[in-house]
């Protein structure tokens, strides 16, 4: 697919950053449900649902007040206010495990807690535990963290400590999706993973 470059002033760091192509990605893939971690102040979550596609979303954040906004902002979003590895496990819990097609958008890094670096727990997750994972659209947020030199994102010198993550080599981020999706990288905002299944909707037919 083709994503448009980056204006000056346009939203970073969330969903609505130019560099992701949002509505492309939904439609695309036949998306149905987005699920967050880290929702923030809403700012992925509000873009997202006003593009007008039927979506389900579920977020998660420790930050009550976090919680108190987005459900104000969007009262039938699926919330929870915890840590986003319980998050994901109670969502991908048998026996009816969260199923649908599915945009994984994670950003709970940092957060409440400085030291926080759920990624690696989180994609495990959602690769070991979700049906039809190969339906799905993974994005990854704030990968400039990631101090390994096959990382196209990371630039040496860009952030100090606790800011850059260097207990995990960047292949193992994406080896739990190697045979399902493809790996993107976009460099815009804080730099962005984006695995897409290897087929789009329309190839894959009726589920």
């Amino acid at each position: 697919m083709h994503w448009p470059p980056c204006r000056e002033g346009d939203a970073i760091g969330n969903l609505a950053s130019p560099a992701l192509s949002l509505g492309t990605l939904l439609a695309d893939y036949d998306i149905e449900a987005i699920v967050e971690t880290g929702v923030g102040h809403g700012g992925s979550m509000k873009h997202a649902l006003s593009l007008g596609r039927p979506l389900v979303y579920f977020g998660c954040d420790c930050d009550p007040e976090a919680i108190r906004i987005c459900k104000e902002m969007v009262p039938n979003a699926i919330l929870s206010q915890t840590d986003s590895v319980s998050f994901l496990r109670n969502l991908l819990a048998e026996p009816q495990p969260f199923a649908m097609p599915a945009l994984w958008f994670l950003d709970a890094h940092f957060g409440a807690h400085e030291d926080a670096w759920p990624l690696l727990a989180e994609l495990d997750l959602i690769a070991a535990c979700k049906p039809n994972v190969d339906r799905d659209v993974i994005v990854v947020d704030d990968i400039r963290c990631i101090a390994d030199e096959a990382n196209p994102r990371y630039w040496p010198g860009e952030l100090g400590a606790p800011y850059v993550r260097s207990e995990h080599a960047w292949a193992e981020y994406t080896a739990p999706f190697i045979k399902t999706h493809t790996v993107h990288v976009r460099l815009e905002d804080e730099g962005y993973l984006l695995l897409l299944p290897r087929i789009t909707g329309a190839e894959r037919g009726p589920q």
